[in-house]
């Protein structure tokens, strides 16, 4: 629309308004006309009519342009890139669980190929001191990479696996080791003594999936 537009274009709106019961300024319809001016005035006028017979409040400037335009386009990411947050997530939610399963295949590929097993990874993103945004952009590309490459050699990106499982399994009698690890990166153990049957239902419960060891 061009200046010439405005007096027509000032018609349009304040029939709108008037049918809407709707007081609408000159300051309003101004606003409406910066906001639409890149539309040719016959587009606007069309699609006021169209939505004044759906819509039971009087149309804003945007819902005009989306009614011609239709809605804006919306970035869409890629299985590898919505795979690094949630393995972000991950590491910040269980690097302190005994055990840690996951159901997307690709991801744990990908996590072993650009990073390593899932104890160096907790390492690597949550308590190296030396990693800045170079350097976590740099895994995060050499992720993404990975995840791509093992969905083109067929690795399924839903399904089960393991990320993290007991070293060894538990027995009456036997002591076993709960690692934990600080924000320091020292990694410290905690022992456990299995004692009478009640302990070792309780211990077994303990290091189910996803259970913490804190």
């Amino acid at each position: 629309m061009t200046d010439q537009d405005k007096p027509e274009f000032l018609k349009t709106v304040t029939a709108m308004a008037m049918m809407y019961h709707q007081d609408c300024p000159m300051v309003v319809i101004d606003l409406y006309f910066q906001v639409l001016r890149g539309l040719e005035i016959e587009q606007v006028k069309a699609a006021v009519v169209g939505l004044l017979g759906t819509s039971k409040f009087m149309p804003r400037a945007a819902e005009i342009r989306e009614a011609i335009e239709g809605p804006p386009l919306v970035l869409k990411t890629s299985p590898a890139e919505r795979a690094w947050p949630r393995l972000i997530e991950m590491v910040e939610t269980l690097h302190s669980c005994n055990r840690v399963e996951c159901d997307d295949p690709a991801l744990a590929r990908a996590l072993e190929v650009a990073i390593g097993p899932w104890n160096y990874a907790v390492h690597k993103l949550l308590l190296d001191p030396n990693l800045d945004q170079i350097g976590r952009a740099v895994l995060r590309k050499d992720f993404i990479a990975a995840y791509e490459t093992a969905m083109t050699e067929g690795v399924p990106t839903s399904g089960h696996c393991v990320l993290r499982a007991p070293k060894r399994p538990l027995l009456r009698g036997n002591r076993f080791m709960l690692g934990l690890g600080d924000r320091n990166g020292q990694h410290h153990d905690r022992q456990e003594r299995l004692g009478d049957p009640q302990e070792l239902a309780w211990l077994r419960r303990r290091v189910g999936p996803a259970h913490r060891a804190d």
